[in-house]
């Protein structure tokens, strides 16, 4: 059957009919063998056996990314398909396919990007669900439909350039992108008054889809819009840009006057309920740049707004910021800092130093933590607080984690030649770093460039890294432990934690987060939390560290209750390399 002639609607009642068809498949080998009837045009069908991680496919999903049948590994895994996905779907991608096998969405169906074997890009639609559980209820068996849309997508990519007259956000109804900066520009032209531009979005809206789906999402920014369509006046424009993203051009006539106006418009947001009276905490944040000069561009307006609203991101409570002179030196400064990275870098005017970990019951060093400093030519130290949260923006903090981890790698064979009993060094790895596919693979590689274990390395994720694409996390993380690299979680109850989770995952060590020992002095609050987290950990054989300490009261409370680790000002502070031998020779 050709089913080039299909639209998208026949195509999608054709896929429906095949669903039923794959149910009916009752046993895995009757299963396998009936993938092997012909189909023709774009459309073939693939099946995935979660318990022996082997798909089975027909030929089109191959020959069409131009590879043989025999260029492909004998056992064929998922992994064969995803590590050739486009980075701008990767992660929609896999989260797709984890909400349906969550319960969360009653079929995997999405369209992505793959790379053929001639670096082309090709687009699919793909489609399939569950057709087999164990008697856990686990998923344990898929299967589905692929379909070929790269002439569809090309053909819509075209008519987007000639449609470039559409002024309206399809889903919300309000202006979108290019609407909303025509208008703002003509109103601060033309009308005498003055004009604030405002950013606002919700902190964590791919929590929200998460959480409640993606229709609960969509159900969030309509009324969004359909609030500030009640709050904005004549002469005033607002629009939806992109995602959970809104830009407002609003009058405005004291700093006062607009934060209480904000205040409002923020409260008739949170007055949304997703379901059943849900509690979720939902933060609004809104960055705000008074209009003063007309002649900057559209574009420094909104980036300036952004920037007020970046001040204000992860502070779990709605709140607005206005932006000022001290962000104009923080971006100056961030310039500086962009501009000189690479160089620096290439330079190795970035240097390692280690923080010792003291063992609780004996008070000798049995680790340490590498961290980084910038030995700037001209400003001197300069401390990390200064430039990582910039690297972690614009993705250079991936370099400096493989940077350091090849140092310490060269550190620890240095060592091993010198006859040094081993410690295990933590080296802290950004949640970018699960973007790259061949990350493992890179770790893997340096530390048999320097034939050394992976055993004495450990790595320190922060707990945000668990807090996105979960299963994809999970698999990364199993695949470094098997490797045989130690895994940390650092700064532990710091963001999203899940105690449950920690059974889930491959973590040799919990970091407990500082915030709690600002506590502990003076609440019982924070000593129940770090009691409970350490208590967690040894019943499911994770060591604990405590990070931070810095009194000695501090020591005997976390000693009491059988924290393993202490890491902080108390016992020593970050050190050049050479001062850390000192101190371990000292100590023998």
């Amino acid at each position: 059957m050709d089913y080039s002639k299909y639209d998208f609607d026949q195509l999608i009642e054709r896929i429906t009919e095949l669903e039923v068809l794959n149910k009916q498949m009752l046993k895995e080998k009757e299963q396998e063998t009936r993938l092997d009837f012909a189909w023709f045009g774009n459309l073939g069908n693939w099946y995935w056996n979660r318990k022996t991680n082997t798909v089975t496919c027909n030929h089109l999903k191959i020959t069409t990314l131009g590879y043989t049948m025999d260029e492909i590994p004998k056992k064929l895994t998922h992994h064969f398909f995803t590590e050739k996905l486009h980075p701008d779907d990767y992660e929609k991608t896999m989260q797709a396919m984890t909400l349906h096998l969550q319960g969360k969405a009653s079929v995997y169906e999405i369209e992505y990007r793959i790379q053929a074997k001639d670096k082309s890009w090709k687009w699919f639609y793909d489609r399939g669900s569950i057709t087999q559980r164990d008697n856990e209820g686990n998923p344990e068996l898929l299967s589905g439909i692929v379909f070929d849309i790269t002439a569809r997508k090309e053909e819509e990519l075209a008519l987007k350039k000639v449609n470039e007259s559409i002024y309206i956000d399809e889903l919300t109804r309000s202006t979108n992108k290019r609407t909303f900066k025509e208008k703002a520009v003509k109103l601060i032209k033309e009308k005498n008054c003055s004009y604030a531009f405002i950013v606002l979005d919700i902190d964590n809206f791919k929590l929200i889809n998460d959480i409640f789906s993606y229709e609960g999402g969509d159900c969030l920014l309509k009324h969004i819009a359909n609030t500030l369509f009640q709050h904005i006046k004549e002469h005033e424009v607002f629009g939806r840009i992109v995602g959970d993203k809104f830009y407002l051009l609003l009058d405005y006539l004291s700093e006062n006057e607009l934060e209480s106006r904000m205040k409002k418009i923020t409260k008739d947001i949170l007055v949304f309920k997703f379901d059943h009276n849900s509690s979720f905490n939902m933060v609004v944040s809104s960055g705000i740049y008074v209009v003063k000069d007309r002649t900057i561009s559209i574009d420094t307006i909104s980036d300036r707004a952004s920037l007020a609203a970046k001040m204000i991101k992860g502070r779990y409570e709605s709140a607005c910021f206005f932006y000022n002179d001290d962000i104009r030196s923080r971006i100056v400064n961030d310039n500086e800092i962009e501009n000189e990275m690479h160089e620096a870098l290439k330079n190795k005017e970035f240097k390692i130093f280690l923080q010792p970990k003291f063992d609780f019951k004996t008070e000798k060093i049995v680790g340490a933590e590498a961290l980084i400093r910038w030995q700037h030519p001209r400003k001197g130290i300069i401390e990390p607080n200064v430039f990582i949260p910039l690297f972690e923006k614009n993705g250079f903090v991936t370099k400096i984690d493989l940077y350091v981890f090849e140092e310490i790698c060269k550190k620890q064979k240095e060592w091993e030649d010198e006859g040094r009993k081993p410690l295990i060094i933590s080296v802290n790895m950004s949640r970018l770093h699960l973007n790259n596919p061949a990350y493992v693979s890179t770790l893997e590689s340096m530390t048999e460039k320097y034939d050394i274990s992976p055993e004495i390395i450990e790595l320190e994720l922060t707990e945000s890294t668990f807090s996105e694409n979960l299963e994809h996390a999970f698999d990364v993380t199993r695949r470094l432990h098997n490797i045989g690299f130690r895994l940390a979680i650092d700064d532990f109850g710091s963001a999203y934690s899940s105690f449950n989770m920690l059974k889930d995952i491959f973590i040799d060590v919990v970091k407990i987060d500082r915030e709690f020992f600002n506590e502990i002095a003076s609440t019982i609050r924070g000593k129940k939390i770090v009691k409970s987290i350490v208590k967690m950990a040894k019943d499911l054989a994770i060591e604990t560290v405590a990070e931070g300490v810095e009194t000695k009261a501090q020591v005997e409370f976390l000693r009491k209750i059988g924290c393993d680790m202490a890491q902080g000002f108390y016992y020593a502070k970050p050190m050049p390399i050479s001062d850390f031998v000192a101190l371990l020779d000292q100590e023998a």
